[in-house]
């Protein structure tokens, strides 16, 4: 998963060898990753690949059949999903592809010697990664105790591992060049569904150790909400929020996605675009603070906070 295609043989995390890496991954550029998507005024992301959206047309009603057929699942994820709606990458891929900014935010951070400048620089490259996401197709859940590795440009390591097939889990273990840091952790997440969309939050949990032995928390994404999937526009929203947290310092950073709004019984008074991100770095008031998983609600902004100590930025 080499970004450059000059990058060498790596021994330590061999390419798979049934396909070449120019086949595998194209060097990214703004056409490559808005592809197919188009930004609307309100900030949402508006599909426009009318070839996969026909592709895809009917499988809610598919979907909804076997989700009754099995009502075990309560998570979307582990329905058995027609094949025309997926992706040609797996679960293992995925996640190391969203990790193609290491080099500039998690190496460069391991190489700070102030534990807050570091903090941020992780922060920053946790929203960094979010348009690696703008895909309409659904990853391949991987076979129990497939594997994956590679390496970046600047010699960090990637190794994943399936260790859940239902639901699916993937461990991911990343180590930076020199071993200036390590990335561990398991990432899972869960679906739900309606008549006409379908949502996709985080159950994931990921470290970052630094060599001076500082350690960042985080749950890695936001909400993914996806509207339109039988009637009307396919649209893409990010939704509630991403925490990081470093015990040691007791830090906490907290950004919100599409924060703000407001609902009435008819209308919302919503006036911030979609596409905004609003952050802040804090002392939380306990030294048990948690970071934010599987919520039935979030905190929608800044001033909805409850455990704000002191600010340290925003």
């Amino acid at each position: 998963m080499c970004i450059r295609d000059s990058i060498k043989f790596i021994p330590q995390a061999p390419s798979p060898t049934y396909l070449s890496q120019t086949e595998l991954y194209e060097r990214i550029t703004t056409e490559t990753t808005m592809n197919g998507w188009e930004l609307c005024e309100d900030g949402s992301l508006k599909f426009t690949d009318q070839a996969t959206i026909d592709k895809q047309k009917g499988i809610m009603g598919q979907i909804f059949t076997k989700a009754i057929k099995s009502m075990m699942y309560s998570n979307l994820v582990g329905l058995s999903l027609p094949a025309r709606i997926f992706d040609s990458m797996t679960l293992l891929e995925s996640g190391a592809f969203c990790t193609r900014y290491g080099p500039h935010f998690l190496s460069n951070a391991a190489r700070l010697s102030d534990p807050f400048e570091r903090f941020k620089l992780f922060v920053a490259g946790s929203v960094a990664m979010m348009h690696f996401n703008l895909k309409s197709a659904t990853p391949l859940n991987p076979l129990l105790g497939e594997t994956y590795q590679a390496g970046l440009e600047d010699g960090t390591l990637l190794y994943y591992e399936q260790i859940s097939h239902h639901p699916p889990i993937t461990y991911c273990y990343e180590v930076g060049p020199n071993s200036i840091f390590r990335l561990y952790g398991a990432l899972q997440v869960e679906g739900k569904m309606s008549m006409n969309e379908m949502s996709f939050f985080s159950l994931s949990k990921l470290t970052m150790e630094f060599k001076d032995g500082q350690k960042i928390e985080t749950n890695c994404f936001p909400t993914l909400k996806l509207t339109g999937i039988s009637v009307g526009d396919r649209k893409m929203i990010m939704k509630n929020v991403i925490d990081c947290a470093d015990r040691k310092h007791g830090w906490k950073a907290t950004l919100f996605f599409d924060y703000g709004e407001k609902k009435g019984i008819f209308t919302s008074d919503k006036t911030i675009p979609k596409d905004w991100v609003e952050g802040i770095i804090y002392v939380p008031k306990t030294k048990d603070f948690d970071i934010y998983g599987k919520k039935k609600k979030y905190p929608r902004c800044i001033e909805e906070l409850k455990d704000v100590k002191t600010e340290l930025a925003r």
